[in-house]
C-alpha cells in the first residue's frame, strides 16, 4: 500500500552484491577478427575468421578457419593479407563456419578492433544465411582507445601501433587469429586504464568510450548500490543538502548512471554532480507513485538544481471577477465566487489568455471595480475611443454586457468555439496578407486559451470528487489500484497475479491519506500531479472501481483538443451544439495528433506513393550571424556581426563548419517525404541533380525516418555530394545531419536531446569539436580550427584522380578549390537545456578569398564528387561515423 513503500524517517533500499552488476573479471569476451576481400559488407566476402575467448585474463577457446568467399581474391588484398585464392579453395563457406562460430560467443560480450567493420560483415553473412543476430553486447576497442590512449602516446589508434604501445605478445599480421590474440591484449591494457574512471563492470562497457570528464566518471560509482526497481532519486550533497531530484520509471540504477555518461550535457549537472555525495533511493510500486513521489519531493525540498515543479503554488490563473461588470485579471489564487482557466506555466504564458479571450469578447480591460452606476466624474478612456471596449464605465448597460459575460464564461468553462472561430478569422487574414509574425502571436494566444481553458474543466470535476477507485490490469495480469481524492494520489498498490484485486479495494479506502477538499477547479495536489493521475485514467484497460461524484465534461469544450491548428480545423464555421456530459474523458490533443499519424503512415502503406504531395508550408532553415572577426561571405553583407562577449557564460556546442548545400527532410500532411534546398522543395530540374543520391538515400530509409520524424520533426542537414570550394575525401557519409526542428514545440534541439530522437537512425552528425562553457577568449575558441576532419593528407592527389575520372582538366579543378588543410571555420551554437536558442559561424579569410578569386559559382561548374572514407556505405543501416573511420 502507498503507506508501506517507504518510511518517511529516511529508510532506504539496500541492494544486494547480485544487483550492482557483473564484475569484468568474471565476464567472458570473445575477440573476434576477420579477413575479408574488400570493405563493403554488402558485396563483399569473408576469407578468415579468427575468434580468442578469455575470462579473467585466462584464455578458454579459439576458433580459427579460413573461408571460401565463392569467388577469387583481389590481388591488393591478397598481397596485405597473405591470404591467396589457392589458399581457400576447399576450405569451408560461410554458411557451414556461422554454426560453430554462433555456439563459440553464445552468452559472451563480442571484442573487435573498429568493431562496426567485423561485426558489419558478420551480421550481413548471417542475413544471407537465414540466421538472425544472436545480440551480443559489441565493444569497439579503437573507441575504448580513444578515451584513453591520447596523442602523445600514439600518432593513430590503428591495432598495430596499440600493440606495440602496450607491448602485446602477438604481433598483429593481418590474419584473423594473430590480430584476435593481438587484440586480447590490447583489450585487458585498456580496461586497466578504464579501471580509475569507473569501469568495473559489464554494464559500464556501453558507455565507456562516451566523451565524458574524467570528474564525472570517476563518481558513477554512486549508481552502483541503487536498485533496479522504480522509484525516487535523490542527489544529496555537503550538509545532506537535497540538490536534485529525479524519477525512475523503471530502473533507479539505469537512470541515474546516464548522468554519468555522454548523454547528461547539461552544465548544471556537472556542477551538481560535482557536489554529490551520496544518491538516496526511495523504491516505489509502480511508475505512477514515482512520479508523484518525485513531484511532492521538489515541492517540499525546492532542490536548487531543480528547473520545474518547485513552486506549484505561484502558478498563475486567469480570473473572471465576480461584479456588476466582470473583467479578466491574472491572479495567484482562486476564489469560490469567480470562473477560472489555468494554472499557467508563466504570468506571460496567462497574459496571452487574457490577449485572446479579450480578442473575442467585449469585456472592458480596466483594473478598477466598478460601480452599478457610473460616476458623474466618470470618462471614456482610449480603447472606447477605439472600438475595443463597451466602456460601461460611462455607458451603463448591464443586461448587454451580463450577455457578453456569460458568452466569456461559457468560453472558459466548455465550448471554446466562439474563440477558435475569431482566430480562425484573424489567422486566414493575416496569412493572406503575409503578416507571419503576427499570425504568430495569433497562433500563440489561441494555444495558451485552449490549453489552459483544457486544464481547467480538466480538473474541476476530479477536484469536486471526494474519492475515486480506479485499477488497472498489466501483462502479467498483477493489478494496480490507486485511490484519488479531490484530484490528489491519496493511495495505492499492486496486486500480485492469481489474487482477487476486489479484496484490497477496502483495505486500501480505509488507509488512504485525508484529503482537504479544495476551492475548484484546481485540485488539492500538485497541477502536474493531476495532469498525471488525467492520463494514467485515459490508458486503455483502465476501469472505474467507485466514484464519489462525477467524472464529466461537455462534449465541445477545450478539454476535447489543445493543439490550435486541429482546433481551427475542427470548429472553423461549425455551430455549437448544445454541451452534453461524457464520459469517459475524451483524448487530448496529443493522442488526436498520435492517431493522425498512424492513420497517415496506414495510408502510405496501404495505397503507396500518391501523386500529390500534401507539402507544409516551407520552412526555411534560419540565415546565421557572424561572430566577430568572421570574414563576410557573398550574400551575407546583410547579416550582423556579434561580439565574443555576447557569448561569456553560455553553453557552446562548436561545429566544423562544412561546405555543403543546405537541405533538408521532412513529411507531409499524407506522410510523404519532403525534401528541401535551402528555398525551396526538390521536385526535379537540372539544377537538382547534384541532390538526386539525396533523395534515393532518403527514399531507402523512408520507413526508418517516418517513425522518428513523423509530422512531427524536420530534420536539416548539409548534402556533400558535390565539392563547393573545399574538396573532401574523407567524409562517412554525404548526409551530415546538423539540427532538428520540433513543429509543436517550435525549437531547435540541442546536441544532446537531437542524438537522443536520431538514435538508431542512419544518419551521421556533423562533427563537434568543443561542447562546454564559452572559453575565456576568442582565440581559444579560434584555436580549433584546425585540419578539416573530412580530409586525408593525400587529398590533393585525390582531387587530381577524382578530376581525370570526370574528364575534367585537374589544374583548372584545382584551381577552383580552396587549396588549404584547414576547415572553413567553426559553427557556433548556444545551447540551454533541450534547446538551441542561438548559432553563430566563423569564417575563415583564406576560404571567402578562395571563393573571390575564382568568381565562379560552384554550380555553374560540372560537378566534382567529394569522397567518402574507405569503408563508408550510404546505404548501410549502420554507417560509420567520425569516430569510428579508424581501422
Amino acid at each position: 500500500m502507498w503507506s508501506q513503500a517507504v518510511p518517511s524517517g529516511g529508510v532506504w533500499v539496500q541492494p544486494g552484491l547480485d544487483e550492482m552488476g557483473t564484475p569484468l573479471h568474471e565476464v567472458t569476451f570473445v575477440v573476434v577478427d576477420l579477413e575479408t576481400t574488400g570493405t563493403r559488407a554488402a558485396d563483399c566476402a569473408i576469407t578468415e575468421v579468427g575468434a580468442v575467448k578469455v575470462r579473467g585474463g585466462q584464455v578458454l577457446g579459439e576458433l580459427s578457419t579460413l573461408v571460401d568467399p565463392g569467388g577469387p581474391i583481389p590481388p591488393a588484398v591478397q598481397v596485405l593479407t597473405g591470404i591467396t585464392t589457392s589458399m581457400v579453395v576447399g576450405a569451408p563457406r560461410i554458411e557451414q563456419v556461422l554454426p560453430a562460430f554462433l555456439e563459440f560467443v553464445r552468452g559472451s560480450v563480442l571484442v573487435a578492433h573498429n568493431a562496426p567493420f567485423d561485426i558489419g560483415f558478420l551480421k550481413a553473412a548471417l542475413s544471407r544465411a537465414g540466421y538472425t543476430w544472436p545480440g551480443n553486447q559489441v565493444v569497439d576497442t579503437v573507441a575504448l582507445a580513444r578515451r584513453v590512449v591520447t596523442r602523445d602516446e600514439a600518432p593513430n589508434h590503428r591495432l598495430a601501433t596499440l600493440a606495440r604501445l602496450f607491448g602485446a605478445t602477438t604481433t598483429p599480421t593481418h590474419r584473423a587469429l594473430d590480430d584476435a590474440r593481438a587484440t586480447v591484449d590490447v583489450l585487458h591494457a585498456l580496461l586497466e586504464r578504464l579501471a580509475p574512471l569507473g569501469v568495473a563492470h559489464a554494464e559500464d562497457l556501453a558507455t565507456a568510450a562516451d566523451r565524458v570528464p574524467d570528474k564525472v566518471r570517476r563518481r558513477r560509482h554512486l549508481a552502483d548500490r541503487l536498485p533496479d526497481a522504480p522509484g525516487v532519486y535523490l542527489f544529496r550533497g555537503p550538509g545532506d543538502e537535497v540538490l536534485y531530484a529525479g524519477v525512475a520509471t523503471v530502473s533507479l540504477r539505469s537512470r541515474v548512471r546516464t548522468y554519468f555518461t555522454a548523454a547528461e550535457r547539461r552544465a548544471r549537472m556537472t556542477e551538481m554532480l560535482a557536489l554529490a555525495t551520496r544518491v538516496d533511493p526511495i523504491v516505489c510500486a509502480t511508475p505512477l507513485e514515482a512520479q508523484v513521489r518525485e513531484l511532492r519531493l521538489i515541492a517540499e525540498h525546492a532542490p536548487r538544481y531543480n528547473r520545474r515543479s518547485r513552486a506549484p503554488g505561484r502558478m498563475p490563473w486567469v480570473r473572471l471577477t465576480d461584479e456588476p461588470y466582470p473583467r479578466l485579471s491574472v491572479v495567484r489564487d482562486v476564489t469560490a465566487d469567480a470562473t477560472h482557466i489555468g494554472p499557467f506555466v508563466s504570468a506571460a504564458t496567462a497574459k496571452l489568455a487574457v490577449e485572446a479571450l479579450h480578442e473575442t469578447f467585449a469585456v472592458r480591460r480596466c483594473a478598477t471595480r466598478l460601480p452599478a452606476r457610473p460616476r458623474p466624474e466618470a470618462s471614456a478612456c482610449t480603447l472606447a475611443d477605439l472600438g475595443r471596449c463597451p466602456a460601461p464605465c460611462v455607458n451603463p448597460d448591464e443586461g448587454q454586457y451580463a450577455t457578453v459575460a456569460a458568452a466569456l464564461r461559457s468560453a472558459m468553462t466548455g465550448d471554446p468555439t466562439a474563440v477558435v472561430a475569431a482566430h480562425a478569422h484573424r489567422l486566414a487574414t493575416l496569412v493572406a496578407t503575409e503578416r507571419f509574425e503576427e499570425a504568430a502571436t495569433t497562433r500563440d494566444r489561441l494555444a495558451a486559451y485552449l490549453r489552459a481553458a483544457s486544464r481547467a474543466q480538466r480538473f474541476d470535476p476530479l477536484a469536486r470528487s471526494p474519492e475515486l477507485v480506479a485499477a488497472h490490469r498489466h501483462d502479467d495480469t498483477s493489478w494496480e489500484l490507486v485511490v484519488i481524492r479531490h484530484g490528489r494520489l491519496a493511495a495505492t498498490t499492486v496486486v500480485p497475479p492469481g489474487h482477487d484485486p476486489r479484496r484490497s479495494v477496502d483495505p486500501l479506502r480505509a488507509t488512504a491519506e485525508h484529503v482537504t477538499p479544495p476551492v475548484p477547479p484546481p485540485t488539492a495536489a500538485h497541477p502536474e500531479e493531476t495532469d498525471l493521475l488525467l492520463a494514467w485514467l485515459d490508458r486503455p484497460g483502465t476501469r472505474l472501481v467507485a466514484i464519489d461524484g462525477t467524472l464529466a465534461w461537455p462534449v465541445r469544450s477545450a478539454a476535447a483538443i489543445t493543439d490550435p491548428a486541429t482546433a481551427v480545423a475542427t470548429w472553423h464555421d461549425h455551430p455549437a451544439p448544445a454541451p452534453t456530459p461524457i464520459q469517459p474523458p475524451s483524448p487530448d490533443g496529443s493522442a488526436l495528433r498520435r492517431k493522425a499519424v498512424d492513420r497517415a503512415r496506414w495510408r502510405r502503406q496501404a495505397c503507396g506513393p500518391t501523386t500529390r504531395t500534401a507539402m507544409r508550408s516551407l520552412l526555411k532553415y534560419p540565415r546565421t550571424p557572424h561572430l566577430a572577426g568572421s570574414r563576410l561571405q557573398p550574400g551575407d553583407e546583410d547579416l550582423s556581426q556579434v561580439p565574443f562577449a555576447a557569448l561569456a557564460g553560455k553553453h557552446l556546442v562548436v561545429e566544423e563548419k562544412l561546405d555543403g548545400a543546405n537541405c533538408g527532410l521532412s513529411f507531409g500532411g499524407d506522410a510523404q517525404l519532403l525534401v528541401q534546398s535551402r528555398g525551396h522543395y526538390l521536385t526535379g530540374g537540372a539544377r537538382e541533380k547534384h541532390f538526386n543520391l539525396l533523395k534515393s538515400w532518403a527514399a531507402a530509409h523512408e520507413d526508418a525516418l517516418f517513425d522518428v520524424l513523423g509530422s512531427r520533426y524536420i530534420m536539416y542537414g548539409e548534402w556533400m555530394y558535390a565539392k563547393h570550394t573545399v574538396f573532401y575525401d574523407r567524409l562517412p557519409h554525404y548526409f551530415l545531419e546538423f539540427d532538428l526542428f520540433d513543429t509543436e514545440q517550435e525549437v531547435f534541439l540541442s546536441t544532446a536531446a537531437r542524438r537522443q530522437v536520431l538514435d538508431g537512425l542512419p544518419v551521421v552528425s556533423v562533427p563537434v569539436l568543443y561542447d562546454g562553457s564559452t572559453p575565456g577568449r576568442l582565440d581559444d575558441l579560434l584555436a580549433l580550427v584546425g585540419p578539416s576532419l573530412g580530409k586525408s593528407s593525400q587529398w590533393r592527389q585525390s582531387l587530381h584522380q577524382v578530376a581525370l575520372q570526370h574528364g575534367l582538366d585537374p589544374e583548372l579543378v584545382a584551381a577552383q578549390t580552396q587549396l588549404s588543410d584547414l576547415s572553413e571555420g567553426l559553427y557556433v551554437k548556444v545551447e540551454d537545456g533541450d534547446v538551441t536558442t542561438g548559432r553563430l559561424k566563423w569564417v575563415r579569410a583564406g576560404f571567402v578569398q578562395s571563393i573571390a578569386d575564382d568568381g565562379t559559382h560552384w554550380l555553374a561548374r560540372p560537378v566534382v564528387p567529394n569522397q567518402l572514407a574507405p569503408g563508408a556505405d550510404i546505404y548501410s543501416p549502420t554507417p560509420v561515423t567520425w569516430e569510428t573511420m579508424d581501422s
